[in-house]
């Protein structure tokens, strides 16, 4: 996944984008969803805060896309909005493909940080 232009999810997502880069995470908004939801437009995330990655496909409505990151509001019910997106429907398996490349990374770079404890 090392790759030094972001791969953006703005056409998977609704009211946002997600970016990945070398540094971690970068969490986009629009204007309008950002004051929706009460947060800022802009999120950017490094990799040692981010736990990891989950595709959420609930018994109705739209899946969603949650990343967990340390310090974050989360609760098993209610994912932190700032890091959590609804997904459109056709593009499941991207953002899928997606989910496993953060887990891999925050994996990858958990082993690297602890080379010992493997």
């Amino acid at each position: 996944m090392c790759s030094t232009s972001p791969v953006s999810s703005e056409d998977w997502l609704s009211g946002g984008r997600v970016e990945v880069t070398l540094e971690g995470l970068t969490f986009v908004r629009s204007k309008s969803a950002a004051e929706t939801r009460g947060t800022k437009r802009v999120y950017d995330v490094e990799w040692p805060q981010i736990e990891r990655a989950e595709l959420v496909i609930p018994a109705l409505g739209r899946p969603i896309l949650w990343v967990v990151v340390t310090g974050a509001d989360d609760s098993a019910d209610a994912p932190d909005v700032r890091f959590a997106y609804k997904v459109k429907r056709r593009f499941v398996e991207p953002v899928r493909a997606l989910v496993s490349e953060i887990n891999q990374e925050c994996e990858a770079r958990r082993r690297w940080a602890h080379p010992d404890q493997t």
